[in-house]
């Protein structure tokens, strides 16, 4: 449920992405650098905010996992201790049909916590793996100005930013490239 909140905050913030977009688009035609930069800013601290909220999910989603694991392990121990409880009965009569019988049931069981270990391992390693970083706001402003073909490298300036909000630049290539 969390998981499901999460996503749907991701998708907002995705669309508040977009929209700044448009606002920078709309600010840099009419010659406003200022106003263009501060939605440039918001923009890409919504996409940060959007990669920020899906790793929370996945995160969540991980942590149900190895919850469900924990479950599955308490279960499998009480299995196992009905087997070595069953195996000692037989020990004692010494019948050869039930000892292998329960041989056969243990070596089920501990196959079955094989696989699903395995599997649930794979799950939280694909699920926490991974993560978005987002581009500068200039790198964002010039990229928008020759979309719309509008020659803004003489007017960018790569001092500080107009708003009191820090950006994180961690500038790797094609991060925000979907817009």
């Amino acid at each position: 449920m969390a998981q499901k909140q999460m996503k749907r905050t991701a998708n907002k913030r995705l669309a508040e992405h977009k929209k700044s977009k448009k606002q920078v688009e709309k600010f840099m035609k009419e010659g406003q650098m200022d106003t263009a930069r501060i939605h440039a800013e918001n923009a890409i601290r919504q996409y940060s905010e959007f990669t920020q909220y899906l790793q929370l999910a996945a995160r969540i989603d991980a942590v149900a996992q190895r919850v469900k694991t924990a479950i599955t392990m308490g279960q499998m121990n009480k299995n196992m201790h009905k087997v070595v409880s069953g195996m000692s009965k037989v020990l004692n009569a010494m019948d050869v049909e039930k000892l292998t019988q329960v041989m056969e049931k243990f070596e089920t069981d501990n196959e079955t916590l094989d696989v699903r270990t395995a599997y649930m391992d794979e799950a939280i390693a694909s699920t926490v793996s991974g993560a978005t970083p987002t581009e500068n706001v200039t790198e964002l402003m010039t990229r928008i100005g020759d979309e719309i073909g509008l020659d803004v490298s003489g007017q960018l300036e790569d001092g500080p930013v107009p708003t009191t909000a820090p950006v994180k630049n961690t500038n790797t290539a094609g991060a925000v490239k979907e817009v």
